[in-house]
């Protein structure tokens, strides 16, 4: 291989690790919730923390102030971390109302995936970036329309924020294969 050559591909190299390491630079899953409404005004939310978090640690859903524990949280062990579920009573239901990821050590926020299913059939997702700590459930039935949509934009966005972090790679790896 010519100097040059080698020179691409060292730098080729140097390009992906660096591109892997910020993409990946927290190197914890997600935190995964799930909020499902049972029957009227009655969630079930599991959350999912991954098995490196340390107990007393672990970052938990925040449910609106219109909600209420009907039972204590339940933690499982599990091969992909500690399940944990809770079922709480909401007296306004949750379209509308703010949900937030509490993180009990100060600079250990991560991302976070929330899922809400609804009685009504409505089915919301949203992903929380490190920063992010709060997110409303869209209201579609009242004016809500714009938010679901405003919500589906910031969820694709912070896609594309991810996908982004890939693309020297790709070029690099294409320029290389030239």
């Amino acid at each position: 291989m010519t100097r040059p050559g080698l020179r691409i591909v060292v730098l080729a190299g140097v390009a992906a690790v660096l591109t892997v390491a910020t993409a990946f630079a927290d190197g914890v899953p997600p935190l995964q919730v799930q909020i499902n409404e049972r029957e009227p005004e009655v969630f079930v939310v599991q959350w999912r923390v991954p098995p490196m978090i340390p107990v007393g640690a672990e970052p938990r859903p925040i449910l609106p102030n219109v909600c209420e524990p009907e039972s204590p949280p339940m933690v499982t062990e599990t091969p992909g971390g500690r399940l944990h579920e809770q079922v709480y009573r909401c007296a306004e239901g949750l379209a509308g109302q703010a949900v937030a990821i509490d993180y009990p050590l100060a600079g250990a926020a991560m991302t976070a995936l929330v899922r809400v299913e609804l009685l009504s059939g409505a089915r919301y997702a949203h992903a929380f970036a490190a920063t992010e700590t709060v997110w409303t459930v869209p209201n579609v039935g009242a004016a809500g329309l714009a938010g679901a949509l405003a919500s589906w934009q910031r969820t694709v966005m912070a896609g594309l924020r991810h996908a982004w972090a890939w693309l020297p790679t790709l070029l690099l790896a294409v320029a290389v294969a030239l």
